[in-house]
């Protein structure tokens, strides 16, 4: 009874838990990602630009692009970037994670280079056939409510059973008791 006491506490706290960050956080990435761009190192200075070396919040928007094959926060063509004064702070106008890459196998998507870009002239242009389209916080935002919302199911679900059994361990100790 008491383990499955604890294990129902864990599950309504763990759907409780992705309710919240569903309702109170999510709203807020649209600022967050904004924020970094503006306010963070995308790249370390000092390297070749057509081979950089990407800082956490590159690595993690490179990521981010090439999974969803998106480009920027929320306005089209990249203007994300151009706002955050892309191009004079790293010498780069795009980050080639916003353009279409080469189908390697042993690219790592979290750095991509110049030698990774199908046509990086193209992709400046935002011709579609070499530049991606969407805007990566819409991709990112439904992704992270179907997770949510995942989450929130399974650990009520497994509360909804917790609970059942537990009255029934209860119903069980009481016949026990009267026999």
């Amino acid at each position: 009874v008491v383990t499955s006491a604890i294990m129902l506490a864990g599950y309504l706290a763990s759907g409780i838990m992705a309710h919240q960050y569903k309702t109170r956080t999510l709203p807020g990435m649209k600022w967050g990602m904004n924020e970094l761009l503006h306010n963070k190192s995308y790249l370390f200075p000092g390297h070749p630009v057509d081979n950089p070396e990407y800082t956490d919040v590159g690595l993690r928007f490179n990521y981010l692009q090439v999974k969803h094959k998106c480009c920027g926060v929320s306005l089209p063509n990249g203007q994300d970037f151009k706002e955050a004064h892309f191009a004079k702070r790293f010498n780069l106008t795009l980050p080639y994670a916003c353009c279409v890459l080469h189908e390697d196998k042993n690219m790592n998507p979290r750095m991509p280079s110049l030698h990774d870009v199908v046509n990086y002239p193209e992709c400046l242009k935002h011709n579609p056939d070499f530049f991606h389209q969407a805007t990566c916080l819409e991709a990112e935002v439904d992704w992270l409510h179907f997770k949510c919302n995942f989450l929130i199911g399974y650990n009520f679900t497994l509360a909804a059973f917790g609970i059942a059994v537990l009255l029934l361990l209860f119903v069980m100790c009481c016949m026990a008791s009267r026999a």
